[in-house]
């Protein structure tokens, strides 16, 4: 005699289906931490992807960066061995002020204060 009626409000049946009802439970938690260890390894496939992403770009950032600097480096070194005045100016609030120079006009300039 099997107990039918397995639908008790999530208690076991009684009799000899009991055991059969055990079973079943035991098969749904196991497909339930299955699904739930499937779910896992996607979001670390995913974490992973997205670090790799992430250190790419880190990658090609540093690498920019090295670029820009050199070639800042090389045009401000160009900048200073002008042969003429260069002078750089900066408007701040609708006024001009004097923010650099090279060593040319450094020069033009103690020159023309001693005349």
């Amino acid at each position: 005699m099997v107990n039918e009626s397995s639908d008790q409000g999530g208690q076991p049946p009684r009799g000899i289906g009991s055991f059969a009802w055990l079973i079943e439970a035991y098969g749904q938690a196991i497909a339930l931490l299955e699904n739930q260890a499937a779910q896992i390894e996607t979001l670390e496939r995913e974490k992973d992807h997205l670090a790799n992403q992430y250190r790419e770009a880190l990658q090609q950032y540093h690498q920019l960066k090295e670029q820009y600097d050199h070639q800042y480096s090389q045009q401000y070194q160009e900048y200073f061995s002008l042969p003429l005045p260069c002078y750089r100016w900066q408007a701040i609030e609708g006024e001009l002020y004097l923010s650099d120079f090279n060593p040319a006009a450094a020069r033009f300039n103690s020159q023309a204060l001693q005349q």
